[in-house]
Parts: C-alpha cells; sequence; structure tokens
C-alpha cells in the first residue's frame, strides 16, 4: 500500500510540474513574439519606415488562434506585460499552486495521512501547511493581501502585512522544499 504522504508528495509535484510548465510557456511566447516582432520590423522598414518599431507593434492587436478561439485578444504590449518574469500570468499560476495544494491537503489528505499515523486530522499539524493556508486564505478572501496574522507565520518569512503576495519561483521551490521535508518528518 502506497502511503497517502507520499500520495500527497506526487500530487504536489504534478501540481507544482503545472507552474513550472506554465511559466516556461509564458518565456517561450514572449520570445515567439520578440522573433515575430523583429521580422515584421525588418519587413516594414522595407514597406513603410514610420512603422518599423516595437512602439508601432505592441500597440496592434492579436488573439490567440487556437482552436479558431478570439476570446484571448489584446495589443502585442498586453500579451507581453502580463507574461513578463512575475507578471500577472505568473501570479495567477503560483495562486492556484498555492489554492490547489492546500485544497488537496484539507479536503483530503491531512485525514488520510493522519489515519495511517493513528492521529485525527485536526491532530495532524504541519506548520508549512498553516503558512499555506494563510496564503490561501489572503489569496481567496483579500485580493492575496496578508494582513496581522502574517504574524503568526512560522515557515514563511518573505510576507508583509498590507502588501500584496508577490509569488516568484524561488519563494515556490521552498515552500515545495519546506513541505516535502514536513512529510518526509510524519
Amino acid at each position: 500500500m502506497v502511503s497517502a504522504a507520499l500520495e500527497f508528495k506526487c500530487l504536489v509535484d504534478n501540481v507544482f510540474s503545472t507552474y513550472i510548465d506554465s511559466i516556461f510557456g509564458y518565456s517561450k511566447l514572449l520570445e515567439t513574439i520578440a522573433i515575430s516582432q523583429k521580422e515584421n520590423v525588418q519587413q516594414l522598414e522595407a514597406t513603410d519606415p514610420t512603422k518599423a518599431n516595437l512602439q508601432f507593434l505592441d500597440n496592434q492587436e492579436m488573439c490567440y488562434s487556437l482552436l479558431e478561439s478570439k476570446l484571448v485578444r489584446g495589443t502585442a504590449g498586453q500579451f507581453k506585460n502580463r507574461n513578463r518574469l512575475n507578471s500577472s500570468n505568473w501570479q495567477w499560476a503560483a495562486r492556484m499552486f498555492i489554492v490547489t495544494i492546500y485544497e488537496l491537503w484539507d479536503g483530503e489528505y491531512r485525514d488520510k495521512i493522519g489515519s495511517q499515523k493513528g492521529l485525527s486530522k485536526g491532530q495532524l499539524i504541519l506548520p508549512i501547511m498553516g503558512d499555506i493556508r494563510l496564503l490561501r486564505h489572503w489569496i481567496i478572501h483579500s485580493k492575496s493581501v496578508p494582513n496581522e496574522i502574517v504574524e503568526k507565520m512560522t515557515e514563511i518569512d518573505w510576507c508583509v502585512n498590507g502588501e500584496q503576495l508577490i509569488f516568484n519561483l524561488k519563494n515556490l521551490n521552498d515552500i515545495v522544499l519546506n513541505l516535502y521535508e514536513a512529510l518526509e518528518s510524519i
């Protein structure tokens, strides 16, 4: 029988891998837009030099042609801005990661792991999961802005009362490593 802790760790791996794949995709999208814009500038230099610049190209509308959907549209500049390092798309992916792993923990795995260890759900306490619970709460209920309860965090030290949570690869990686250590210790 596979332990519930190992099963949970594998799920966290999968969710974190999805986050990593997403941010890699954002970077590749930026590279693709940059290559396309460079080619467009070269073409415009020959045909319409006044438009042969990134400022002009960044103001041109674009949309994804995936499945012929025109639902995601905007200017090239808007696409670039939301996919830059630690920008809005990066933040949404990170927030989804935090919310997902906490929901998996609280909704199923805390009880499963506790049962295998002879503990009730309330008796199984991992400090990192308490901190993730607070992150999840702020993401869902206060637009990712921590409050004074931030002082109760014991494992995560980069949150500031009243300031928007800014997730990055390093702090998410640290959360995952801390969680893995905690799972191995139970």
